[in-house]
């Protein structure tokens, strides 16, 4: 049985991986930071947050290796640090969970979930910022 599972599952985790590799290696994140800078900017996210927000539903790894480079290059006390903390801690690896339980399950149609589940993770980005204001400055 749990032979059966990994097999079903180990696919759709390995094209994550793949992707997230990709996506290091290419500069695409970067890319996407400058991007969505102006979004970022309209939504009082800082810009230096943009690679956590951004990767953090794709890999929970990668947004750790993020998170730490934040806290070494500006310090957990800072306001960015307290957003980025509160930006890990409340957000999802989305797409690394729906990969594991809708693989698992063989669930096919998950256009919803995504888009809900998205949704989510940049309420809690915008959020947590907001509170992190309310609260630190």
């Amino acid at each position: 049985m749990g032979l059966k599972t990994v097999l079903s599952v180990f696919p759709s985790l390995l094209a994550l991986i793949c992707a997230v590799e990709l996506m290091n290696e290419s500069g695409l994140c970067n890319y996407l930071s400058d991007v969505l800078s102006p979004l970022f900017s309209f939504l009082n996210v800082p810009k230096e947050l943009s690679p956590l927000a951004i990767i953090r539903p794709i890999s929970g790894s990668g947004s750790t290796a993020v998170l730490q480079s934040l806290m070494e290059k500006y310090s957990p006390d800072s306001f960015i640090g307290r957003c980025a903390s509160i930006i890990s801690a409340s957000t999802e690896t989305t797409f690394y969970t729906i990969a594991v339980y809708f693989g698992a399950t063989k669930v096919k149609y998950m256009r919803h979930t995504v888009f809900c589940a998205l949704l989510a993770d940049i309420s809690c980005v915008v959020i947590g910022c907001l509170v992190c204001r309310l609260f630190f400055c």
